[in-house]
């Protein structure tokens, strides 16, 4: 017996639970079939694959970098104090 769904005083002693198991059972083979011949979602797959490679490509391109580019910056700076030191 559901809470949510009484029975009503016409109902021909069908359990919904039955009936809607009985329907999932006809349904499933032909869901798992459509979803398995759907295609749509395979290009925002790939996207998804490729923007995920050229973030890692980013990043670890700019890790590499972030020393030599620190020293660079370290070096200017020292020049610039050695400049207006007088030195």
């Amino acid at each position: 017996m559901s809470i949510i769904f009484p029975p009503s005083e016409q109902s021909d002693g069908h359990d919904g639970a039955a009936v809607f198991g009985e329907l999932k059972e006809r349904a499933m083979p032909t869901l798992m079939t459509r979803f398995l011949k759907n295609r749509a979602g395979s290009t925002a797959i790939e996207y998804a694959l490729i923007g995920t490679l050229v973030s890692i490509a980013i990043v670890s391109g700019v890790a590499l970098m972030a020393g030599s580019v620190g020293e660079k910056f370290d070096s200017a700076a020292t020049s610039f104090q050695n400049a207006t030191n007088g030195q």
